[in-house]
């Protein structure tokens, strides 16, 4: 529709709805901030929780069940790795689309602000490339691996 079809208020519309697609962008990046956080005191607990069982049990109940916790807590935690990094990509990609969303928001406005914010922000490649940040990705993978390790260590333990 064009700003004559759509009549005198096209252009405040507009910049209504750019105001929303920048609030809104700014929400799911600290929803994808928060949802790390919540795995991080999820995996943390999980590995806390474990070493105080298994501490905390009589010498009896350790050996008959040390194989069968780290393999259940490895387990658990590399799903929960697993839904980690899923969640930070499906973030990551509504964050990619609303960002694509801003940039043609943009061609009707005067200045392409949040475009060139992003252009200059990310100056190592094309915003629209599909890449987790480094961060983003190695935090799940570090504690994942640590299950995957406690996992490995139980199966060697049992066979």
């Amino acid at each position: 529709m064009t700003p004559r079809q759509y009549g005198d208020k096209y252009r405040d519309h507009l910049l209504e709805q750019y105001k929303q697609s920048v609030e809104m962008a700014d929400r799911l990046g600290q929803r994808k901030e928060q949802t790390s956080r919540l795995y991080v005191t999820l995996m943390t607990a999980l590995i806390a929780a474990s070493s105080f069982a298994i501490a905390s049990w009589p010498e009896k109940y350790v050996e008959k069940f040390s194989p069968e916790l780290p393999g259940i807590v490895g387990i658990i935690g590399i799903v929960l790795g697993l839904a980690w990094f899923t969640t930070l990509q499906a973030l990551e990609r509504q964050i990619q689309a609303k960002t694509e969303t801003i940039r043609e928001i943009e061609l009707g406005l005067p200045f392409p602000l949040h475009s060139v914010e992003i252009i200059k922000r990310n100056r190592i490649g094309p915003i629209h490339n599909f890449k987790l940040p480094i961060p983003d990705l190695l935090l799940p993978f570090i504690f994942t691996m640590v299950f995957l390790i406690s996992l490995a260590w139980a199966i060697d333990t049992v066979l």
